[in-house]
């Protein structure tokens, strides 16, 4: 159900506009306002009766006015002795009710109604006949989403409710049991006034004329559906019929929309065919007895067989497909198997949203697949948090949260990864053994990972307490920290680095792609991660490596996010994924460069400011001597996720920025920035930009205590660069109070290859040094700043 619209980046994009499509695009608003209270479960009725069918005579002849008569004859199955019926019923009167057709009594018990049952007259293990005859205007949920909807020449239900609680909002409509786990067949004859016709669930058995323009259609749903799946959508429907290809063979479409509407409606839904080709490849049969979508005025919902889309959404463009995916999905998540409680809600939600993602791979191709992916991942690592309130694990939401950016988008996300964690294959045959052998069934967390495991065979144990229980992110990094040669092969030590972010664990098990990058070379290696820290040692390298990624396939998403960017000359680039700009003012050779935004500070870092707890960047690949900067906004607005809350929420005169070759160095004060404060010290918003381009991490930090120049004195005045080296180095040297300085270089065997007086000026300065004619191999640059390992690779 409701597929929430995108909400894109403050700082690179524009922010969109709340619509009425979608229940989540509404719910994030709501969840300021709502308290964080549980989630009310109301499934112990389902423990004392069983409902096994449900039929709705539905009078709506009185429209426009909203008042409806109606009967609801319920076959129940009492399972446990007890002396009243308890259902529910918002809004309406009940006239009367009768048990295997005996008049009795009606009553009203807080959020409940019962029935008293006449003493010997039904018993444990018997099913009842059990008609409730009500009326009265039919309910609208507070928030406006939920509920009745009665705007002419449109009248709809929708299923779900985000200011009542349960969310569940079938009692809106009828009697019912309203919780997840109480799943009924149902059958409807509903009475209108033409040109009004009423459309529900499963296939239309039959149309009657009572008199006149009064008419009645008949509907039978013979698959099994919580009361929140029932649907009921009138007007002046033109029906466009047609067949779509199944596994099975063929299976009938209907798609409603009033006349004016149908050429933009069958030009919107022109890739239904390749949707459901799409989700039964991956997720199994279609079970249901047809694909239908009635258009409404608002409100997203995936009722069974007859799913309600806004008409804004099938303008007769495609820019509402993914939602129209989204709903269709959830005929296999939601619909097939079903969440048990409001609390899991992620797999309804979050793995239908994953699949509006998914199709994008087979009706277009991988790369519009995965643009979606990340542009979902960005989503929730810069707006979850703010949103929802904090950093929350997919499981055990409250009802302030139950259709929020965790659930939805977090929730797509660990969706990916799980396909990614068990290959397409495994992964394919897992869930179509799950929708196979559980069909109408609930699900928690626990016991979904409990199916997982055992259909594809893997303990999902690990996952589970990565993707789903676990609260925050962790940002995956690779740094080069040491490489030798031996016999003319290099070999070289890369670690592994998790950083978290509102996290208490580190991931225990995820398989990610090593990537070393070498002079004419590539190296990719499978690496699981699955501790803070770890140590890759690759020996018999043809060369050098240049720099290392990690995750670069992105099919096991983390909390890093990065771009690629290649080019010759003059440009400027817009780094999304980054979240910075990068302007290349001018270069004389071709570079190629990997930038990484991990959205997680870095973590057992010492130094004297206080270093950024949200993120920090990593600069790599083949970098020349470029006239280049890079332009990073700050931010500690909550409206925009408040990333930078923890440097910049009282004043911006103290931001600075630091510096590391790579994670086995300290950090240092980097002397190459300036700071647009952009018109304010005190908005917590404005930009960095980098004038100089170094191969490394940068960090964002509070220099309060420390001045930048003092500090990058303190912890060697020099930065080398690049590294690794080719047939030049460039030392940026922070002069003391003489006119010059020392420069050697020493190789492994203690040996001086270099060694030249330099002048400088007070400050910073440039100096380039030719190392065409040194061996491949590691050095030491010497000054009277310190000293700076350096590769040497040709």
């Amino acid at each position: 159900m409701l597929k929430r619209t995108a909400t894109l980046l403050v700082l690179l994009y524009s922010i969109t506009s709340w619509s009425q499509h979608a229940c989540a695009d509404f719910k994030n608003e709501w969840a300021k306002m709502a308290m964080s209270t549980p989630n009310k479960d109301h499934s112990a009725l389902s423990d004392t009766f069983d409902i096994s069918h449900t039929h709705l005579d539905l009078d709506f002849s009185q429209l426009p006015t909203n008042f409806l008569t109606a009967r609801a004859d319920l076959s129940v199955e009492m399972l446990t002795s007890t002396q009243k019926f308890w259902f529910e019923l918002d809004g309406y009167t009940v006239d009367s009710a009768k048990i295997n057709g005996t008049s009795v009594v009606h009553q009203v018990s807080g959020d409940f109604r019962y029935l008293a049952i006449p003493s010997g007259t039904w018993m444990v293990g018997n099913t009842a006949l059990v008609e409730i005859y009500y009326s009265g205007a039919a309910p609208a949920d507070p928030s406006g989403w939920g509920g009745w909807h009665h705007s002419s020449p449109y009248f709809f239900n929708l299923g779900v409710g985000f200011d009542v609680n349960p969310h569940s909002y079938g009692r809106s409509l009828f009697p019912a049991f309203d919780n997840f786990i109480e799943h009924s067949t149902y059958s409807f004859d509903i009475t209108t006034v033409t040109p009004r016709k009423a459309y529900a669930n499963g296939v239309r058995t039959h149309t009657s004329v009572v008199a006149g323009d009064t008419i009645i259609q008949s509907w039978d749903c013979s698959d099994p559906l919580p009361a929140y799946l029932v649907s009921v959508a009138i007007s002046n429907y033109e029906e466009l019929e047609d067949t779509l290809t199944i596994q099975s063979g063929t299976i009938p479409s209907l798609l409603l929309a009033r006349p004016n509407d149908t050429a933009n409606v069958k030009s919107s839904f022109r890739n239904l065919q390749g949707i459901l080709t799409s989700f039964e490849d991956h997720f199994g049969p279609y079970v249901w007895d047809k694909v239908g979508y009635a258009m409404t005025t608002q409100g997203a919902m995936e009722h069974s067989t007859s799913i309600h889309l806004p008409l804004s959404l099938a303008n007769g463009t495609l820019m509402g497909e993914d939602i129209i995916a989204h709903e269709l999905a959830h005929h296999w998540w939601g619909n097939l198997i079903t969440c048990e409680k409001a609390e899991d809600m992620w797999i309804n939600e979050g793995m239908a949203e994953f699949s509006s993602h998914l199709y994008q791979e087979d009706v277009y191709d991988r790369e519009r697949y995965m643009r979606t992916v990340r542009g979902n991942q960005l989503q929730v690592l810069n707006y979850a948090h703010a949103q929802d309130g904090g950093y929350l694990a997919l499981n055990g939401v409250d009802h302030s949260t139950t259709y929020g950016m965790h659930v939805y988008n977090k929730g797509a996300w660990v969706g990916h990864n799980l396909r990614g964690y068990l290959g397409d294959s495994l992964y394919t045959y897992t869930v179509d053994q799950i929708f196979t052998n559980h069909a109408h069934e609930n699900f928690t967390t626990a016991s979904f990972e409990q199916v997982l495991s055992q259909y594809s065979g893997v303990n999902m144990s690990d996952f589970f307490t990565d993707q789903v229980l676990q609260p925050g992110q962790v940002a995956v990094s690779a740094s080069i920290v040491n490489v030798t040669f031996t016999g003319g092969q290099a070999h070289a030590d890369i670690d592994l680095l998790q950083n978290r972010k509102e996290r208490n664990a580190y991931l225990l098990d995820a398989p990610m792609l090593l990537k070393v990058y070498m002079v004419n070379d590539t190296l990719e290696q499978m690496v699981n991660v699955n501790s803070d820290s770890i140590r890759i040692t690759l020996n018999g390298l043809p060369s050098a490596p240049l720099y290392a990624t990690i995750n670069e396939g992105e099919d096991y998403l983390t909390g890093t996010t990065f771009d690629k960017i290649e080019g010759d000359g003059y440009g400027i680039f817009n780094l999304d994924n980054a979240k910075a700009r990068l302007i290349v003012n001018n270069s004389d050779d071709p570079y190629n460069l990997y930038i990484e935004h991990h959205w997680a500070g870095p973590e057992g870092s010492s130094a004297a400011a206080r270093l950024s707890t949200s993120r920090f960047w990593t600069i790599q690949g083949d970098i020349p001597n470029m006239d280049a900067e890079m332009r990073i906004f700050f931010d500690a607005r909550p409206q925009s996720g408040a990333l930078d809350a923890d440097l910049v929420s009282n004043t911006e005169d103290s931001l600075g920025v630091y510096y590391r070759a790579n994670s086995s160095e300290p950090w240092s004060g980097f002397p190459f920035y300036t700071v647009n404060h952009m018109g304010s010290t005190t908005d917590g918003f404005g930009n960095v930009t980098l004038t100089k381009l170094v191969p490394g991490e940068y960090v964002f930090a509070n220099t309060a205590s420390v001045g930048l120049e003092e500090e990058a004195m303190k912890t060697n005045g020099m930065i080398v660069y690049p590294n690794p080296g080719d047939d030049q180095i460039i030392l940026e040297l922070l002069a003391e109070t003489s006119d010059s300085a020392l420069i050697e270089i020493i190789n492994t065997e203690g040996k001086t290859v270099f060694s030249n007086v330099f002048s400088t000026n007070n400050g910073w300065n440039t100096i380039h040094i030719n190392t065409s004619d040194f061996a491949i191999g590691t050095y030491i640059v010497k000054t009277k700043m310190g000293e700076k390992r350096v590769l040497i690779a040709h």
